[in-house]
């Protein structure tokens, strides 16, 4: 449960290193993360997942001069440049936007290149986005508009817990975020936590603050994401797994870990 108290410590910075860590996670390394922390403060993890940037950013948002400024300023630039965009939707939309000079760069590295494997080109993408972020901080580039919750959200204040009784977390609209009975200033019983629309995004039972028994995911549109048991605080046993297309899938898990 204290997944974010580094980050709410360090206050705003905190906040930026958990929207950046966010952002070159992997798949299943974000939707981990972001699962966590949305139990433990989904106010906070809302503002988070409003601030990130993807590949998609560096693409629509920033002008052709700064492309060229971001590619310059990474080491070996058309290799790793390739290993973002070889062979992806965005690759000839990269070629229209760059410079003459710099695509005709990029074709001739690109004689020579391999297809990459996904995780080399997912670090590839990764590094871009580190440097976008290095040259927005230094105003190297247009500097990103990040939007900020209040204070009290930062530093943690509106996700205390009380010493006892009912504990309840809203959303700045007034929505709940989540609700549940506290005990010597942990979780106890049955709880809910609410995605920003109002529909519920887990349910299940904390005892001394940790997760134990049955639990259920769901996404955003209400249905079914996914179910199955923790046990002290991790996920242990067979969970089952709805993806949005419908096909169901089962997970085995040891100490919160995967297992074969």
């Amino acid at each position: 449960m204290s997944i974010l108290n580094k980050h709410k410590k360090m206050g705003k910075k905190g906040f930026f290193d958990f929207v950046y860590n966010l952002e070159v996670y992997d798949e299943d390394q974000k939707k981990n993360i972001t699962q966590i922390s949305l139990l433990e403060d989904p106010v906070y993890v809302k503002w988070a997942l409003i601030n990130q940037i993807d590949i998609h950013f560096f693409m629509k948002d920033l002008t052709t001069n700064e492309k060229e400024l971001v590619i310059q300023a990474i080491p070996n630039p058309w290799e790793s440049v390739l290993y973002a965009f070889y062979s992806t939707d965005y690759e000839d939309a990269l070629m229209v936007t760059l410079s003459e000079k710099s695509s005709k760069k990029y074709i001739e590295a690109r004689e020579y290149f391999k297809t990459p494997a996904a995780e080399a080109q997912r670090k590839g993408q990764n590094l871009i986005l580190r440097t976008v972020r290095k040259l927005q901080a230094e105003n190297a580039i247009t500097p990103f508009k990040w939007k900020l919750p209040e204070e009290d959200v930062l530093n943690g204040k509106k996700s205390l817990l009380p010493v006892r009784g009912e504990f309840k977390q809203y959303y700045e609209d007034g929505k709940i975020a989540l609700e549940g009975q506290v005990e010597d200033k942990m979780r106890e019983g049955h709880w809910f936590h609410y995605y920003p629309n109002g529909q519920i995004l887990a349910e299940g039972i904390y005892i001394q603050g940790k997760k134990e028994g049955k639990w259920h995911f769901y996404y955003s549109d209400g249905k079914t994401m996914t179910s199955g048991e923790f046990q002290n605080d991790q996920r242990n046993g067979s969970w089952k797994e709805m993806g949005k297309t419908g096909i169901e899938k089962t997970i085995k898990y040891a100490k919160g870990k995967v297992s074969e």
